[in-house]
């Protein structure tokens, strides 16, 4: 986000609107990725980092993914499943 811009709750309109929707169309989880100096600004809105690596299949291969991994409960009582993390996703 431009500089002159931070700070007037517009990344958490998106984020909100974004997890709104996610909930509407019956999503249980959120995950996405940012960049480390975003973390803070997500886990104020509730976002939990996932510990460990998280696998993205690119069309050149299974890459990792490099950005700072974080997931969301859409709903009450869902919990990020135990395991490795492995996202079939668009090039990066």
């Amino acid at each position: 986000m431009a500089p002159d811009q931070r700070g007037r709750g517009l990344a958490q309109l998106v984020v909100t609107t974004a997890m709104e929707h996610a909930r509407e169309v019956g999503l249980q989880l959120g995950l996405l990725f940012c960049r480390p100096d975003r973390l803070p600004l997500y886990q104020r809105m509730g976002w939990s980092p996932l510990e460990g690596d998280v696998r993205v299949e690119q069309p050149t291969g299974t890459v990792t993914m490099p950005l700072r991994s974080m997931w969301t409960p859409l709903h009450d009582g869902a919990r990020w499943p135990s395991g490795p993390v492995h996202v079939l996703s668009l090039p990066m």
